[in-house]
């Protein structure tokens, strides 16, 4: 695995998609969405790496399937590649492979968190 540098700025998020969202929910709503999804992707990440260290391969699929589905719903398509390039890494069970990705997805939904958050109106935080 040679992608250190995950996901180009331009395929971060599909930003049209994610202002079509917003535009069908009140600020306060949006805010919600956000913070929900930072605190759900943090707490899938923490989890990953655990059953990851574990060797627990199909909990750790299946954590990393979630993530790519909530990813893909927002529009963070560099989350969601990622997390599904985690999934299949889980499946073979591929282990240096799957920690790469691992520790790809962290700062890639960081980047990701903070592209939303910036998207909001009144750039409410997460």
């Amino acid at each position: 695995m040679n992608h250190h540098n995950a996901c180009p700025a331009g395929t971060l998020l599909d930003q049209a998609y994610f202002r079509c969202l917003l535009a069908q929910m009140d600020q306060s709503a949006a805010g919600r969405l956000i913070t929900t999804f930072s605190e759900e992707t943090q707490r899938r990440l923490t989890l990953l790496n655990w059953l990851l260290g574990q060797q627990d391969w199909f909990q750790a699929s299946l954590q990393a399937h979630a993530l790519k589905s909530t990813a893909a719903s927002l529009g963070a398509l560099g989350l969601q590649r990622y997390a599904a390039k985690l999934e299949l890494a889980c499946l073979a069970q591929a282990a240096s492979c799957a920690w790469g990705y691992s520790r790809l997805l962290e700062p890639l939904a960081g980047r990701t968190l903070r592209r939303l958050s910036a998207l909001l109106p009144h750039r409410a935080t997460v």
